[in-house]
């Protein structure tokens, strides 16, 4: 009989986006817990990929306020980082349903910063497209999803001690 949280890891790995997966590969963490070491894994990786995602965002907000890149191809790569947050998003949002307490905790507070992701990429995707009233709902979420991540940051690190 396979557990619920083999399912759940079987569930997170087959869905961990390809930066994650590289972190995951490419990184020295140590296992919480020697005997599975999984989970340090996968929430190294799914941080990892937030982290990139929000740096990738402010990067693209200032490259193409600057007009760095043709507004085509900043509205695209913006485009993507929205999609694949709300992909995120939806995705640990599921696996978090059906894992226990408190995995599920954390997983839904990543979700949520996924969730923070998408609204930046949405709100700059209006605002380059003229909508100048976005510019404050992008700062606004700029600045949650850096409090949101912080917060987390420490939220897991001391989950994965334990």
């Amino acid at each position: 009989m396979t557990s619920a949280r083999s399912k759940t890891r079987r569930t997170v790995w087959q869905t961990l986006p390809a930066a994650a997966l590289i972190a995951i590969l490419s990184g020295s963490a140590q296992a919480a817990d020697d005997d599975d070491p999984y989970y340090q894994g996968c929430y190294t990786g799914y941080m990892s990929f937030l982290q990139q995602a929000n740096l990738s965002i402010g990067v693209m907000s200032d490259a193409a306020v600057k007009g760095v890149y043709a507004k085509d191809t900043a509205l695209g790569v913006i485009g993507l980082h929205g999609k694949m947050a709300a992909a995120v998003e939806k995705e640990l949002t599921t696996i978090a349903a059906k894992a226990d307490d408190e995995d599920a905790a954390q997983l839904k507070r990543m979700a949520s910063v996924a969730g923070l992701l998408r609204k930046q990429a949405t709100t700059l995707l209006a605002l380059l497209g003229g909508d100048q009233e976005q510019a404050k709902a992008f700062g606004e979420a700029r600045a949650e999803t850096a409090k949101v991540m912080d917060a987390l940051e420490k939220e897991l690190e001391e989950f994965l001690e334990k």
